[in-house]
Formats: C-alpha cells, sequence, structure tokens
C-alpha cells in the first residue's frame, strides 16, 4: 500500500471501533472522532455544533458513522452530514454507513436503485442525498441491516416482547466485523461511486430466526402475531456478488469461512 493512508472515522461509536482495529491491524492510518471526548484518544468533533477539525482536513478517506439525530426538520441531519464533509481535501473518498432503515417498512423487495416516493423520504435519505450532492462520486453508501457481534444481539431486547406486525418479514442483520471487512476491502480497491445493500443472505422470517436464536440463548423468543401478508426482503445481491470478505459470520454465532468471497470465483 506504500506510505500509510489516512483515514478518519467521524463517530466513534460500536461499529467504528471495530473498523477502527480493522483498518489499524489492515496498516491504515486511523484518526477518530467522537461527539464527547472521555477516552483521550479520539477527537471531540460534534457535527451538529463544531467546524470539522484541522487534523481531519488533509485525510485520503473519511468514514462517517453518524445515525440520525431528533430534529423537527427532515432535512437537519443531511445538512449536518453535509457540512462535515465541506472542508475535507478534494481528493478525499467518503464512506457512509447509513441503514436499510431508509426503505419503507411495507412489504415488497428493495433493491439499490429504489425509486423513492416523496411519502417514502426519511432523515437517512436526505442524508444519503444531501452527502450525493456535496460529493458526488467520492461516496459510498453502506445501507446496514441491524448490527450484530460478539457483544451484540437484538433478542437482548426483543425477548418476551409481543409484536404487532413484521413476523414475516425477512430477517436483515449483519455483523460487525463483516461490515468492517468490506470498508477495508472498499479502501483497499478504491470502490466508489456506489451503493450497497449490506445483510446477510439468509431467507428466514424474523419469526423463526428469533425463535431459533431464542432457543439458542435459552430465553423467550418474542411472539409476532400471525398474519397472512407479504415478507419485506433487502436484495443484498449486488454486494454478495462485489465483496470477498462478506459473510464470514452467521446469524447464529458461527464462522462460515466457505461464504468467503474471492473477486475471482
Amino acid at each position: 500500500m506504500g506510505a500509510k493512508k489516512k483515514v478518519a472515522i467521524i463517530g466513534m461509536g460500536w461499529l467504528g471501533n471495530q473498523v477502527f482495529k480493522t483498518l489499524i491491524s489492515a496498516g491504515y492510518h486511523v484518526l477518530a472522532t467522537r461527539r464527547s471526548n472521555t477516552s483521550g484518544t479520539s477527537i471531540q468533533y460534534d457535527i451538529k455544533n463544531d467546524a470539522l477539525p484541522e487534523q481531519l482536513k488533509d485525510v485520503d478517506f473519511a468514514i462517517i458513522s453518524i445515525p440520525p439525530f431528533r430534529s423537527d426538520d427532515p432535512l437537519a441531519y443531511g445538512r449536518a452530514l453535509a457540512n462535515a464533509v465541506v472542508d475535507l481535501n478534494r481528493e478525499c473518498r467518503i464512506i457512509f454507513t447509513s441503514s436499510t432503515g431508509v426503505y419503507p417498512s411495507q412489504p415488497g423487495e428493495y433493491k439499490e436503485d429504489f425509486l423513492f416516493d416523496d411519502e417514502d423520504k426519511n432523515e437517512l435519505y436526505f442524508g444519503e442525498e444531501a452527502l450525493i450532492s456535496a460529493v458526488g462520486n467520492r461516496l459510498t453508501i453502506l445501507r446496514l441491516g441491524g448490527l450484530i457481534g460478539v457483544d451484540r444481539h437484538p433478542i437482548k431486547y426483543l425477548s418476551g416482547r409481543k409484536i404487532a406486525q413484521g413476523g414475516n418479514d425477512h430477517v436483515a442483520l449483519i455483523d460487525g466485523r463483516d461490515v468492517s471487512n468490506i470498508i477495508s476491502e472498499i479502501l483497499d480497491d478504491q470502490i466508489f461511486g456506489e451503493i450497497y445493500n449490506i445483510t446477510y443472505p439468509i431467507e428466514l422470517s424474523k419469526r423463526n430466526y428469533y425463535a431459533q436464536i431464542a432457543s439458542k440463548k435459552a430465553v423467550e423468543p418474542p411472539l409476532y402475531r400471525e398474519e397472512e401478508t407479504d415478507p419485506r426482503i433487502v436484495n443484498n445481491y449486488k454486494a454478495e456478488s462485489r465483496f470477498r470478505h462478506l459473510f464470514m459470520h452467521d446469524l447464529f454465532g458461527g464462522v462460515n469461512l466457505s461464504q468467503t468471497k474471492s473477486l475471482n470465483s
């Protein structure tokens, strides 16, 4: 890779910590920001209120991993994201970790080229559009499924709950370690100007998946109301066919090395 490339992680949360470790191991020089600097190892930066720190203005890559914040103005999040990148150098390439929550909650299959009606547009949509307008093809957007990992799983919060709808929807989750590998590959291979849905490739309803996870963890499963509806499906074929490091960790706590993909396969 030659001289170490500089990467800024803007938003050092749960995912940002994993990306930080992966990129350091891959040989990148990584700077990270937090809204409040309590660790002493990151730069304090609040995109809503602060100017871009000087240390970040000459980075080669920026990874923006900040979820929407509460506001009465649905465009406020997008403006804050755009303001965060305006002072980056003009050659800087950017990855934005969006979410599959950008898509409507209604049944249907959602691909990256989905055309949003006005009533479908939420803060994530406006955030993506603001960044696209600001930096164009220097941006890649990752629409991530729900994040899981060794210390993180939604069954912790769903166990025993009664849930009115969505039991037939296909589960849309992804292990944070796989996301970190994908981000590293995007930087290595300069994959920009793209949008990818990043979810584990499994055709399993939420009702059945969480019942299996609850049994594995010896907790009560969530109780979904029985309904005869079509599922909501996030199609990830584009990402699955592109990334060789995708889906190494399955949704049941195992390692699926057989899922590792080669670009030449």
